[in-house]
């Protein structure tokens, strides 16, 4: 996904606001059952934010997820 303002700055006033004018994520999840009762799940996600003031945030996250069925 893709969020991007080219005029937030004029809508929002600089004095103790903390605004972002971009954010991009991506992700990627791959599930496997290896039998009808074991599933086993591998996530990956990326999330980048532009703000305002010229920080730049980048998060990266990877999770696994394993389920027993009975």
């Amino acid at each position: 996904g893709n969020l991007y303002s080219n005029n937030i700055k004029e809508m929002v006033p600089r004095a103790g606001s903390v605004v972002y004018n971009e954010s991009q994520v991506y992700f990627l999840n791959l599930y496997h059952d290896f039998t009808p009762q074991f599933r086993m799940a591998l996530e990956y996600l990326y999330t980048e934010t532009n703000y305002i003031d010229g920080v730049d945030g980048k998060n990266n996250r990877i999770s696994t997820f394993v389920m027993y069925r009975f």
